[in-house]
């Protein structure tokens, strides 16, 4: 084997020693969310509604990536993103849902970002 091969095949063996462990502390936190600046994020949670007699219940995988919208800049430096959210429910049923929110810098050093209502 050459030292190519070794290095992949540690790489392999990694990964696959990895997926397990993923896997449980998926299950014991119940979401994975990453940011990738201020406002964009992606999430990942587990979905657990239990309904009571005669209503809906709900089980499954929830999906929600948050995108900043496209267009001019609003003259006060507001932010507007899109909110995308998809459901893989294997109990239950929901439709993809969507909704855009504005946020207004946060004055001062700290900096960040406050909601500031839907876009229009």
């Amino acid at each position: 084997m050459t030292r190519r091969g070794c290095v992949v095949g540690l790489a392999i063996w990694l990964l696959v020693m990895t997926v397990p462990l993923c896997v449980v502390l998926f299950a014991i936190r119940g979401e994975v969310n990453w940011r990738r600046g201020p406002i964009v994020e992606d999430r990942l949670w587990l979905v657990n509604l239990t309904g009571g007699p005669g209503e809906e219940s709900a089980g499954g995988l929830a999906y929600s990536a948050t995108r900043l919208v496209d267009g001019p800049a609003a003259a006060d430096g507001r932010v507007c993103a899109r909110t995308y959210v998809y459901f893989l429910l294997w109990r239950g049923h929901s439709d993809p849902v969507n909704y855009c929110e504005c946020f207004q810098p946060r004055p001062g050093p700290g900096g960040g970002y406050d909601p500031a209502g839907n876009c229009s």
